[in-house]
């Protein structure tokens, strides 16, 4: 079920994979069109049952987004005017709704005020 962002990287390695990285438009259409078919999208108990949390955040250094997977690629898909830190936001999400950011990535609170959301969890 949903985790806080905090929550997901032990979620994630007590299956044997990693909370992990996209790093491609195909991976994120993947992701994307994976959450839309999925038991999980609006799924009552979560406030924002289109968002998956990404295992990126800036929360060691403003500014500075970091994989916990180790990636260094270069790919991100940031909804325009994104990450903005609003009210201090440091972890990002993919926000799967074809209305409104349609695979676009926001940055959010991480504990209480990004809410619980599914994460990705991957295999390399």
């Amino acid at each position: 079920g949903p985790s806080r962002w905090e929550d997901a990287t032990l979620e994630c390695t007590s299956r044997g994979l990693v909370f992990g990285s996209i790093r491609s438009a195909a991976e994120n259409d993947f992701v994307t069109e994976l959450m839309r078919e999925s038991d999980l999208y609006f799924m009552p108990e979560s406030t924002v049952g289109e968002a998956v949390w990404l295992g990126f955040s800036d929360i060691a250094e403003e500014g500075v987004w970091v994989w916990e997977d180790g990636y260094t690629g270069g790919y991100a898909n940031w909804s325009p005017g994104e990450p903005n830190d609003s009210g201090g936001q440091d972890c990002a999400y993919l926000d799967t709704n074809p209305d409104t950011r349609d695979g676009l990535w926001d940055d959010s609170g991480c504990g209480a005020v990004g809410g619980e959301r599914v994460f990705l969890c991957t295999r390399r």
